[in-house]
Parts: C-alpha cells; structure tokens; sequence
C-alpha cells in the first residue's frame, strides 16, 4: 500500500488499508493519519468517515466523532457500526440519553445484521432452493434495504419464473426505489399471466395514482373490485379519488 500511494498520491483506497493495518496493529493515532488523508480524498465516502468518525473516538476526539457519525448514521440507517459508536461517543461526551438511545438502535441493528447473514449463508448453501432466496428478501425489506431485497427477489424468481407472489413483490420494490414505469410494465405483465390479481391490480393503481394518471388509476381499482368486489382498500382508493375531484 505504501507503493500504491507513492506512485499515486490520489489512491483512496490505499490510504485506507493503510489505516487499517495500523489500526489492527494498535497504532491508532498513525491509523487516523492515513485514514483522514484517504476521506480527504474521497469526503462523500460515507464508509470512509465511519472509519475515520470511528478512530476519532477511539483516540479521544469525541466532538469531532460526532460531527462525522451523526452524517453517517443518517446516511446509512441501518449500519450497526456507525449507530454504536455515535452512542459511545455521546455518552462520553455527557448525553447520555441521546447516546443511549443510539446504542438501542445499535443493539437491534447488529441482531438484524446477525438474521441477514445467516440468511445469506443459507442461500448460497443452497443456491437453488427458492424459499431461501425469498427469506433474505423478506429479511432485506423489513429492514429496508431494499435494493439487496430486489437482487433476492429476483433470484427467486430464476427459480420460480411464474410465482406472481414474487413478480408482484418485484414490481413493487422497482416503483418504491423510483422507477416507476418499469414497475407499471411489470404489473402489467403480471396481469396479462392471470388478471385474477385484485392485489396486483391494486397496485397497479397506486403505480398510476402516484404518476398523476388518475384515470388509469380509476381503471385498476375498478378491475380489482371485478376480481374481489368486497376489496376494502381499492373501495377506499376509488372514494378518495372521487372526493379530490
């Protein structure tokens, strides 16, 4: 690593393994050295400034810590590690309340982390078995993480190509992560399998309603009532609806 930085000056990367090292080896004020100057370089990083926040705090810099772990845990919800250490921090530096309500969250976040990765393990034990794969979905998207919940999904559905549970799941984690059309398309051709979905169509009018195509919405909700005429969601959907109007 040393010669990775001394032929490039800009290697991020390096400055940080070099943090590593020296902070496995128990040299942390050297550790912090290399990883400041590998932030610096890269200061968006989020990994990057839990590394750093977290050498901050292990050598006593406990504001300064806090300025980057607090960044850190708004950025990535779900990261134990960040949560753990801003709580340890704030504790330090005397709010203990706040920081113990960090290190709750941390403690949830770590049994979390522990479901996801024996669920991970499992899956590639057994790569073709679909209902592991369908797990780690399930786990991934109850802790909202939602694009390694699609990833899953979707290899379930190499599996079981004609699971419409699995199709309609996929369709909604793509229109929750911003796309909306591709969502609607797979809706659609979910529909055209079997239109006897009044949840998928359900869906399917949200999908519209959300894009501001209140017709089409109108449409859906009225062809999951064909399918299901006591459904209470796609009832109050189309009330609303007409009450905006």
């Amino acid at each position: 690593y040393n010669g990775a930085v001394n032929l490039d000056s800009t290697n991020a990367s390096a400055y940080m393994w070099l943090g590593q090292l020296y902070e496995d080896e128990g040299e942390l004020e050297k550790a912090l050295s290399y990883s400041r100057k590998g932030l610096s370089l890269q200061p968006d990083n989020m990994h990057y400034r839990y590394i750093v926040g977290s050498e901050l705090h292990r050598t006593g810099r406990t504001e300064e810590a806090i300025d980057l772990l607090i960044d850190v845990v708004q950025e990535l919800p779900h990261h134990a590690g960040a949560h753990y250490n801003l709580g340890q921090a704030l504790v330090k530096a005397g709010n203990k309340e706040k920081g113990f309500r960090y290190l709750t969250i941390a403690d949830s976040l770590q049994k979390v982390e522990s479901s996801i990765e024996e669920l991970e393990s499992l899956a590639k034990m057994n790569p073709d078995e679909m209902m592991n794969w369908v797990k780690l979905g399930d786990a991934y998207k109850k802790s909202d993480q939602l694009e390694e919940a699609l990833r899953a999904y979707k290899t379930a559905l190499y599996y079981a190509p004609w699971n419409y549970a699995l199709q309609n799941n996929i369709a909604d984690l793509t229109v929750s992560l911003g796309d909306t059309v591709r969502g609607i398309e797979r809706y659609i051709s979910i529909l055209k399998q079997n239109p006897n979905l009044p949840d998928v169509w359900l869906n399917l009018g949200v999908a519209y309603a959300n894009s501001g195509r209140y017709d089409d919405a109108r449409w859906a909700w009225n062809r999951a009532l064909k399918y299901d005429p006591d459904h209470t969601l796609a009832k109050e959907y189309l009330t609303r609806l007409s009450g905006e109007e």
